[in-house]
C-alpha cells in the first residue's frame, strides 16, 4: 500500500513538471499522500539551512501560481538552489491560486528536495500566531470538500525550515533573533512560538507597518546579528512597504514575487540571485518579472526612511 502511494506521488510530480496545470486536477486523496511524504522530507531538514552553491531567493508569492511557474521555468534548468522565503498562500490574484501554488511547490519539493528550499512565512505559521486575513483554510475546504486536508497542510507547514545562510547572505521571511549566533540558531525548535514570531513576523523599525506581532529591528541590531552569523546582507520578504528597497546601509533587501504587490514600495516582481560571497546589496543581482519577461532590476539603495 505504501509503495502504491509513493508511485502515485512520483507520477503526479513527474506529470506536474511536464505540465504544471496538473495541479488543477489533483484530488483530496492525492494531495493527502503528497503532504504525507513532503512532511517527512521537511521534518528531516534543519531549522537553519546552509547553502554553498549559487542560489536564487524568491519573495512572497501569495498564491501567484503563474509567477511561481515563471520562476521554475527560468531557474530549474540553472545550477542554482531555489529558496522561497514563505507566504505561499492567501491574497491570490486568481481564484484557487493559493491551492495551486502550494501544491505545485510541494510537488517540486518532493521531486527535487535538494534544489528547492521552502521557508516558513507568517501565513504558514497561522496555527502559532493567527494572521489576517487568513482564508487558506476556507479555500482548501471549499476546493477539496473536506476540512481534513487543511489539517494536513498545517502539519507540513509546521516542518518548514525558518532560515538560510548562503554566500554571507542571511535569509528569512521577516526578521532575526538579536544576539544569536549561528550555533544558537541551529538549536531552536521550528515551532517555538517566541522564535517563530521573531523570524516570520518582524520588520525594520523604519517601516510604517504596525502588526502587533514581531520585533521592530534597528540598523545596529541587524549589523550586530549579521556579524554574529558571518553574513553581510539580510534578504527578506514580508513587508511590501520596503519591497525593492535596500535599507540600513545596503545591508537589508526586501523582495516580493507576486503580481498582487508589483506596485508596492519600489515595485517589481523580484528574484535575487547570489553566486559569490557578498559585501552589500550591490553584490546581489536582482531580476524583475513584472512585465512578464525577466529583466535586470534597479534596487533603490541607501534608503533611510519610507516616503
Amino acid at each position: 500500500m505504501i509503495q502504491a502511494c509513493i508511485m502515485d506521488v512520483d507520477e503526479l510530480a513527474d506529470e506536474s513538471i511536464k505540465s504544471p496545470d496538473t495541479v488543477k486536477s489533483i484530488t483530496a486523496e492525492e494531495v493527502t499522500s503528497l503532504l504525507d511524504y513532503t512532511t517527512i522530507i521537511l521534518s528531516e531538514e534543519p531549522v537553519l539551512i546552509e547553502v554553498n552553491k549559487p542560489v536564487v531567493f524568491i519573495g512572497d508569492t501569495h498564491g501567484d501560481y503563474e509567477t511561481t511557474r515563471a520562476v521554475v521555468d527560468r531557474y530549474l534548468k540553472e545550477d542554482k538552489i531555489i529558496v522561497f522565503l514563505g507566504d505561499y498562500v492567501d491574497r491570490s490574484p486568481v481564484q484557487w491560486g493559493s491551492v495551486y501554488n502550494i501544491i505545485y511547490l510541494f510537488l517540486l519539493k518532493y521531486r527535487y528536495p535538494d534544489r528547492f528550499i521552502l521557508l516558513r512565512g507568517n501565513h504558514e505559521a497561522n496555527n502559532i500566531i493567527p494572521c489576517y486575513p487568513y482564508s487558506f483554510d476556507y479555500e482548501v475546504e471549499q476546493y477539496f470538500k473536506s476540512p481534513r486536508v487543511h489539517d494536513e497542510f498545517v502539519k507540513a507547514f509546521s516542518m518548514l525550515p525558518l532560515m538560510v545562510i548562503s554566500h554571507r547572505v542571511y535569509a528569512a521571511h521577516g526578521g532575526f533573533i538579536p544576539g544569536f549566533n549561528k550555533g544558537m540558531l541551529t538549536s531552536i525548535d521550528k515551532n517555538d512560538r517566541c522564535f517563530v514570531e521573531m523570524i516570520v513576523w518582524s520588520d525594520p523599525v523604519l517601516s510604517p507597518t504596525l502588526r502587533g506581532a514581531g520585533y521592530r529591528f534597528k540598523e545596529d541590531e541587524l549589523r550586530s546579528f549579521l556579524t554574529g552569523v558571518n553574513s553581510r546582507v539580510f534578504i527578506r520578504g514580508h513587508d511590501y512597504h520596503t519591497l525593492g528597497l535596500s535599507i540600513y546601509n545596503n545591508q537589508c533587501l526586501t523582495i516580493f514575487t507576486s503580481r498582487t504587490y508589483k506596485d508596492m514600495g519600489n515595485g517589481g516582481v523580484l528574484a535575487a540571485e547570489v553566486d559569490q560571497n557578498v559585501k552589500s546589496v550591490d553584490d546581489v543581482r536582482v531580476m524583475d518579472y513584472s512585465t512578464g519577461e525577466w529583466r535586470l532590476y534597479k534596487v533603490k539603495k541607501n534608503c533611510r526612511f519610507i516616503i
